[in-house]
């Protein structure tokens, strides 16, 4: 699946941002709403993750997660084991969040895997990487 994007790849990557930025959103808010405690320790650990981080830092996390992930998850897992087997072990490499927000890493992961589907690995990433360094920038220090 690692093969050069043609036009039709970029447009599955621009709607798999959307569509993977306005998931993320969602659950955050039916969190937020729903689950108050778990949505507050789900924010630390994204503030402990990325809160310090310079640009290049924030770059370089989601470049390496992008790359990292997909060619693990969506390059070699996913043809192999299916969407669903592949979304799974992509949450369970994030037991640093609480339940709820494995939740929606699974939820991300399904996402993540229909851009694989209709596309290819190499779309995965980008669209992988260029989500983690937004939600970087986004993730601000919280109250000292």
């Amino acid at each position: 699946g690692l093969t050069a994007m043609r036009g039709r790849h970029v447009a599955v990557a621009v709607v798999g941002l959307g569509l993977v930025i306005a998931l993320n959103s969602g659950m955050e808010a039916f969190e937020h709403a729903r689950f108050p405690a778990l949505w507050a320790a789900d924010q630390e650990m994204g503030r402990l993750i990325a809160g310090e981080l310079t640009l290049a830092a924030s770059i370089l996390l989601g470049v390496s997660a992008g790359v990292g992930e997909e060619l693990l998850v969506r390059g070699a897992l996913q043809p192999r084991a299916g969407l669903f087997w592949a979304s799974m072990l992509f949450a369970a490499g994030h037991v640093q969040y609480t339940w709820f927000g494995m939740l929606t890493i699974l939820l991300l992961g399904v996402a993540l895997g229909i851009v694989r589907a209709r596309a290819n690995t190499t779309t995965a990433i980008v669209v992988h990487g260029l989500y983690d360094i937004l939600a970087a920038f986004g993730t601000g220090p919280g109250p000292r």
